[in-house]
């Protein structure tokens, strides 16, 4: 009885928390309010440890409790559910401007091929990556898994029911930052992530999945009645900022 109360708690509060979002968040769809069958087999997926960037000779016992490793650990299906090329990401995931993103990516990370403006290949794609956000001490001793979902509309098909797009609102870092604050916001910003993908080898290697993310104007202003962050799309010259991004660096 006690382990269900405090799940209808919990639950209840992400309901209020959808309702919030929805409101906030210009377009934003909460989830409905059931539980979604885990379609990826769990068993298969790969669990990436965070990491730090700290000296080899520093001690674990020198980290002040609030720095953060500078990437978060995460689960992922072992192999992507689908293979989609550029042309469907931006018509049904709406990755506007995903080569341009690609190219700055790549040549950030100086793996851009010669021949990128050739390359026809398409690109695994996952529905959903789980992110493993540490305990803040100060809160509690637990960890928290975040399932960050970024999935097109379907539609009806013989008995299947249409179903909506799903593509969830995230914290995230743009670059990777040198130190954490687990109590701070300072380095995040929000962010719609539109597309979960694998690199493909024709584009070259990349140790993680990335995340193609649209990202919101800095968090500065608060709601006067809620105290919470008042969140709008950042644009440059009538186009969503966006960038790809590794899913290592969202929070």
């Amino acid at each position: 009885m006690a382990q269900m109360t405090r799940f209808l708690t919990r639950w209840e509060s992400l309901r209020r928390f959808g309702a919030y979002l929805q409101w906030a968040l210009p377009g934003y769809s909460a989830p409905v309010d059931d539980f979604e069958p885990e379609d990826e087999n769990d068993d298969d997926a790969i669990i990436i440890p965070p990491t730090n960037n700290k000296d080899a000779d520093t001690d674990d016992n020198d980290l002040d409790d609030n720095n953060t490793p500078s990437s978060s650990a995460f689960k992922i299906a072992k192999n992507a559910p689908f293979s989609i090329s550029v042309q469907i990401l931006k018509q049904e995931f709406g990755t506007a401007d995903f080569l341009t993103h690609l190219h700055a990516f790549l040549s950030t990370k100086s793996i851009l091929p010669n021949d990128f403006n050739s390359i026809t290949a398409h690109f695994p794609v996952y529905k959903r990556v789980t992110i493993t956000i540490p305990p803040v001490v100060q809160v509690s001793t637990l960890s928290i898994a975040d399932i960050v979902r970024a999935t097109r509309a379907l539609p009806a098909q013989g008995l299947k029911k249409a179903v909506d797009s799903h593509f969830n609102t995230v914290l995230a870092w743009k670059t990777t930052p040198e130190k954490a604050n687990r109590l701070s916001i300072t380095g995040l910003f929000a962010g719609r992530v539109r597309a979960i993908f694998a690199l493909p080898m024709e584009y070259g290697w990349f140790e993680t999945p990335l995340a193609y993310i649209e990202w919101f104007k800095p968090l500065t202003q608060r709601d006067e009645t809620l105290g919470m962050f008042k969140i709008s799309p950042a644009s440059h010259q009538n186009r969503r900022r966006a960038s790809i991004i590794p899913i290592t660096l969202i929070n």
